[in-house]
């Protein structure tokens, strides 16, 4: 059984890439759509940190396009919610 409150905190933690969140049966749509949208956030702060100058500290390969692929697949921009606000857009 998944963690649910861990995974949103910590994708990267749980899952090796971000098709496993679109693949778990366990969880619901909406969990799914919460976990990959941290994990977008997540690797969109790491972007800028790269940007900077920056080292990350988790290690992750970067997987924005992965995600966001996800995200689609989920149809996530039918939900209501907007998409994360950072320095990148």
């Amino acid at each position: 059984m998944i963690n649910v409150a861990k995974a949103k905190i910590d994708p990267a933690q749980i899952f090796a890439h971000p098709a496993d969140v679109l693949h778990e049966a366990s969880l619901t749509r909406e969990e799914k759509i919460d976990i990959l949208k941290s994990w977008e956030y997540d690797e969109c702060e790491l972007s800028v940190a790269e940007e900077e100058n920056m080292r990350g500290s988790n290690g992750h390969a970067n997987c924005l396009d992965e995600i966001l692929q996800c995200l689609r697949a989920l149809h996530a921009d039918e939900t209501g919610s907007r998409s994360i606000d950072t320095k990148h857009g």
